[in-house]
This record gives structure tokens, C-alpha cells and sequence, in this order.
């Protein structure tokens, strides 16, 4: 995904939403004890992770900012 021109296979840009939720939105899904719909290993640390990997280091959402 580190690729600036990958896509889904129908070409809806699915780079551009995982951008958004890594700088703008925090929208990441993790594991419930409550509701254990997801893999444990999905943790914030995991999605930490695959922003720096995907977008550089320091990438991480500004949960204040979009919320203001």
C-alpha cells in the first residue's frame, strides 16, 4: 500500500480512505472482549505501525483538530 498508485481492483482509490484515517479520522476497528468480532492482534499499536509503514513515520491522526 505504500505505492501512490494502488487501488482496490475496481479503481475506487482506497489509498485516499486509509490516508483519512490515518491523519484525519482514527477510524480503526479493534479487537472487544465485549464483542470479539476482530483479531486481538489488531491493536492501536498495529495501526500505529501500518501508518508509518504506509505513510512515513510521525503519520498519526489529529483526532482534536478534526473534531473541532
Amino acid at each position: 500500500m505504500s505505492n501512490p498508485q494502488w487501488a482496490l481492483e475496481d479503481n475506487n482509490g482506497a489509498r485516499a480512505w486509509y490516508y483519512q484515517c490515518c491523519t484525519e479520522f482514527s477510524y480503526f476497528q479493534t479487537y472487544s472482549d465485549k464483542h470479539p468480532m476482530r483479531s486481538k492482534m489488531l491493536t492501536i499499536s498495529f495501526y500505529r505501525k501500518w501508518c508509518s509503514d504506509i505513510y512515513g513515520m510521525n503519520t498519526w491522526p489529529s483526532v482534536e483538530r478534526t473534531n473541532v
